[in-house]
């Protein structure tokens, strides 16, 4: 059995077939249909009359608070338009085979289920350090829902009763937190950044720019890529961020230990490609060893995901595979 599988991004969609076996073929892109629902219909319906002779079943991952049983979305990332709307409503009239969708999160957490460093694991939970904070948790080796379906919403964890959102783990431990704040630390303008889009909703002051600001290698802001060069060469600024950016993930999965007490928590993400962030995060967890004399904290057993490229397409395919029981 074959699927058609779609994973929504904020300026892409990836699509693949993906077949019962895993294996996936036809991988390729087209632009987020960000501007309606008829245009995120029609850019499903395009794909599906490709691929219609060849598929039995549409399966998709998209951001935001999901109901995977009805469809409903309550909201959908980057796709305003979708907000409220029902997709299996939407796109029934124009797809003749079944459809489902899950949330992006625990389509991640399905992958590293089905074929990743949770196999064979009942009970795990997956931590993907983006934009945002995604995850899922499983439990009983399902994906734990919650009575709304945002169970795994590990970015809306720690907010203060103030709430400013530089206070919660969804600024403390997202790369467009950890960038944001670089810029602003070292005096460079942050709406060159890649994550501008953020400075306002974290409230933050863009207003003191230093000489930095007119280096060439700040050209186009702060990103990872320069943050962790910074790191290496030793910049005292960096080095500070860096440690409260471990110290922050470390909190963050103590507190999913603490909550769902996983077998194995699996850290993913573009950042955990940097050799040194595993280590250097279970040296943070490691401080804890002696709290109140030690035996006090659950243990954290860490693992990196193992699923690499389209880890949101498989688990949207493994979705859709246990829900009709063909897995």
């Amino acid at each position: 059995m074959q699927l058609l599988v779609l994973d929504f991004g904020g300026s892409s969609v990836k699509y693949s077939l993906i077949d019962e076996k895993g294996n996936r073929s036809e991988a390729s892109s087209v632009s987020a249909p960000l501007g309606s629902p008829q245009e995120f219909v029609e850019a499903v319906k395009t794909l599906y009359d490709r691929f219609r002779d060849r598929v039995e079943g549409v399966a998709m991952s998209m951001p935001g608070f999901i109901n995977g049983s009805t469809g409903y979305l309550r909201t959908a990332g980057a796709y305003f338009p979708l907000y409220g709307q029902n997709v299996y409503e939407l796109l029934s009239p124009h797809i003749g085979v079944p459809v489902t969708v899950e949330n992006d999160g625990k389509c991640a957490a399905y992958a590293e289920l089905w074929a990743g460093s949770l196999r064979g694991v009942q009970d795990g939970a997956v931590v993907i350090l983006g934009t945002g904070i995604a995850g899922g948790v499983i439990h009983g080796g399902r994906i734990l829902r919650g009575f709304t379906g945002t169970a795994g919403e590990f970015s809306f964890m720690g907010l203060p009763t103030s709430l400013n959102l530089q206070h919660s783990l969804l600024y403390r431990c997202s790369m467009a937190g950890l960038t944001l704040t670089a810029a602003s630390r070292l005096g460079v303008d942050q709406r060159r950044c890649p994550y501008a889009a953020f400075v306002d909703l974290f409230g933050l002051d863009n207003s003191h720019l230093s000489d930095l600001d007119r280096d060439p290698r700040f050209e186009k802001g702060v990103d990872g890529r320069l943050f962790f060069r910074l790191l290496e060469e030793g910049n005292a600024v960096i080095a500070e961020l860096y440690d409260s950016f471990t110290a922050s993930i470390a909190e963050l999965l103590l507190t999913v230990q603490c909550a769902t007490d996983p077998e194995i928590i699996a850290l993913g993400g573009g950042v955990t490609r940097q050799a040194r962030l595993l280590p250097d995060v279970e040296a943070q967890i490691r401080k804890y060893d002696g709290f109140l004399g030690g035996n006090a904290v659950p243990v954290v057993r860490l693992r990196a995901t193992q699923v690499e490229g389209y880890p949101n397409e498989l688990g949207a395919a493994y979705n859709f595979f246990k829900q009709q029981g063909i897995l």
